[in-house]
């Protein structure tokens, strides 16, 4: 039982529905499609630095030469984020990461990372730790338990049932509820995402 997720309390189970409706917002994209985006803090030094998590295919270098600014929409509310100066664009990873000058509080959550990114050596402390993934797909969102099998460097392995098969997923710490890393690549065997230390430290 030990290579299985923890149990999952009614309290974790309904901040986890609260992430849903007010931390993911979802972006309609040029060919039509709807794609998942999260709002998310970092913490950088002294300072606290609110962002836009989505997929590079969606805000790229050309996207920001033309807009400074995008439209997405919550379970309860459409709002535009206008952007800041921070922004980390990788099309290999198919990410992007763009600071929000317009912060909006209230209905509106902003996950953060999970505090032991921050410590040196933390990839002991999420050995065999019980995660989730949240994701959008066919029209409602989806919730995926799994375990990290092991972490190496950048690279986050973890045995989890997603039958979406999508990159740049967020992928969660059971026990706090926060983020820890991203979707990369799916096999039959096991989920290879990106450790988000390696993007702190980027």
């Amino acid at each position: 039982m030990s290579e299985c997720p923890k149990p999952v309390s009614k309290e974790c189970t309904e901040k986890i529905l609260d992430q849903i409706d007010n931390s993911i917002c979802k972006i309609k994209g040029n060919n039509g499609k709807t794609y998942m985006g999260l709002l998310c803090l970092i913490k950088y030094k002294d300072e606290i630095i609110y962002f836009l998590l989505t997929k590079y295919q969606i805000i790229n270098g050309l996207y920001l030469e033309k807009k400074n600014y995008i439209e997405v929409s919550f379970k309860e509310e459409n709002i535009t984020l206008e952007f800041s100066n921070i922004k980390y664009l990788d099309k290999t990873l198919d990410l992007s990461i763009i600071e929000i000058k317009n912060v909006k509080k209230g209905k509106i959550k902003y996950t953060e990372f999970d505090d032991y990114l921050y410590e040196k050596n933390s990839e002991f402390f999420y050995n065999k730790e019980s995660i989730y993934s949240i994701y959008y797909g066919d029209k409602d969102f989806y919730i995926s338990y799994g375990i990290i099998n092991n972490i190496n460097k950048s690279e986050l392995r973890c045995s989890c049932n997603m039958y979406y098969n999508s990159r740049g997923l967020p992928i969660f710490n059971l026990n706090s509820n926060k983020l820890i890393g991203l979707d990369e690549a799916k096999s039959d065997y096991f989920i290879k995402g990106i450790f988000l230390k390696y993007i702190i430290n980027e």
